[in-house]
C-alpha cells in the first residue's frame, strides 16, 4: 500500500512520490488512550458533526482554543498507552498570539495516526512546537493551516525515529499579508523510515511561505522529502522559500530530496535548495584539536547544524533537542 502521495508527476519519475507501507500497519480505533495532560487550552464543549462522525474511528476527537499564553497537550506512550488515533482542531482567534507544545512523547512499540488542524484568524500569530520521540513505533500524522489576513504561524516539526514516520503538512494562505514558517528537524536512525510532504499553497498578494528541513541519518535509515510552494492566480509580490539538508552519519544511510515550485501568478519570487553530504573532515578535526573526543565533536557538530531551526521554540524544547542528540549519538557509537 502507497501512502502521502504528491500530486505531481515530477514525483513519480523519480521514484519520490509516496511511502510504502503494509496495510496491516494502517489501523482504526482500538482501545482506550489515557496519559492525556494540557494546560492553557479551552476545550471546546461540543463536537461539530463531522468531529461526531470520526469520533466513531478515533480514540481521541477535541476541538481547542488556543489562549494568549504558552499552551501544552502531550500524550504520554507506555506499555498500556501505545495505541493512539487523534483529530484535533486548534482555532487562534483574531488578533491574538500564542505558542502551543504539541508533544508525542516516547512512542515505544506504539502505533500513532493521527490529523491535526489549525485556523488563524485574521492578525493572529501562532507558535508551534511539536515534538516526537520514537523507537519502533509508526507515526503517521496529516497536519494542515489555514490563515487568513495578515495571520502568521510558525511551525516548528522535531522528530527523532528508528522505525516509521509519515508527514503531510498542507499550508494554505488565503489572506494577504499572511505568513508561513515551517522549520523541521529530524534524526533517524538504524532502519528507520522518514517521509515529509510539504504542500504550501498562495492564493493572496504580500504573503510569504518559508520551508526549512534540516537532518541527521544513521545506521541505514532513510529519508525523503517532498516539498512544493504553489503561488495561485492572485498571489502577487508573495516570496517562497524551500531549503533541505541532510547530513548522513554513516554510508548506508540514504535521503531522496525534490523540493518544487508552481506558478500561475505573475511577479512572485521563489527559490529552492537541496543539499545531501557527509561529514566535513576539517570540521571534525579543528574540534577535536581543541581538546574534545570523536564523540563530543560529533555531538556539537550536529547541534550546531540544527541551532538556527531551534531559535522561536521554548528553552525547555531546545534543551530536550540536545538531550536527544546526546543520547543517539552515543547510543550509535559512531
Amino acid at each position: 500500500m502507497q501512502i502521502n502521495n504528491s500530486p505531481l508527476m515530477t514525483c513519480q519519475n523519480y521514484r519520490i512520490n509516496s511511502f510504502e507501507i503494509k496495510t496491516a500497519d494502517i489501523k482504526k480505533k482500538d482501545k482506550h488512550f489515557a496519559n492525556i495532560h494540557f494546560s492553557g487550552l479551552r476545550r471546546n464543549s461540543s463536537l461539530c458533526q463531522c468531529q461526531k462522525l470520526i469520533e466513531q474511528e478515533n480514540n481521541f476527537v477535541q476541538s481547542f482554543t488556543l489562549k494568549e499564553e504558552v499552551s501544552s497537550l502531550t500524550f504520554d506512550f507506555d506499555n498500556k498507552n501505545n495505541y493512539l488515533v487523534d483529530s484535533l482542531v486548534f482555532s487562534l482567534p483574531e488578533g491574538k498570539e500564542s505558542t502551543l507544545i504539541l508533544d508525542y512523547n516516547n512512542l515505544q512499540n506504539a502505533y500513532h495516526n493521527g490529523a491535526v488542524k489549525f485556523v488563524c484568524k485574521q492578525g493572529s500569530n501562532l507558535n508551534v512546537a511539536l515534538v516526537v520521540t520514537s523507537s519502533f513505533s509508526t507515526n503517521l500524522l496529516d497536519i494542515s493551516c489555514v490563515l487568513q489576513k495578515n495571520a502568521k504561524a510558525d511551525f516548528t516539526i522535531i522528530d527523532f525515529s528508528s522505525q516509521t514516520s509519515v508527514y503531510k503538512f498542507d499550508s494554505v494562505l488565503k489572506g494577504e499579508n499572511s505568513e508561513f514558517i515551517l522549520n523541521t528537524i529530524y534524526f533517524g536512525e538504524q532502519k528507520a523510515k522518514l517521509d515529509f510532504n510539504y504542500i504550501s499553497t498562495i492564493f493572496a498578494p504580500n504573503c510569504k511561505a518559508n520551508i526549512n528541513i534540516v537532518g541527521a541519518l544513521t545506521g541505514e535509515s532513510q529519508k525523503s522529502f517532498k516539498g512544493d510552494i504553489d503561488f495561485r492566480r492572485g498571489a502577487k509580490k508573495s516570496k517562497g522559500i524551500e531549503k533541505d539538508f541532510c547530513l548522513l552519519l554513516s554510508k548506508e544511510a540514504s535521503s531522496k530530496s525534490m523540493p518544487m515550485l508552481l506558478c500561475t501568478e505573475e511577479d512572485v519570487d521563489g527559490s529552492h535548495s537541496s543539499s545531501t553530504g557527509q561529514i566535513d573532515k576539517n570540521v571534525m578535526f579543528y574540534l577535536m584539536s581543541r581538546g574534545l573526543d570523536r564523540a563530543e565533536a560529533l555531538k556539537l557538530y550536529v547541534k550546531s547544524s540544527f541551532a538556527s531551526l531551534l531559535k522561536n521554540v521554548p528553552q525547555s524544547i531546545q534543551t530536550k533537542v540536545e538531550e536527544m542528540i546526546d543520547r543517539k549519538i552515543e547510543n550509535e557509537e559512531l
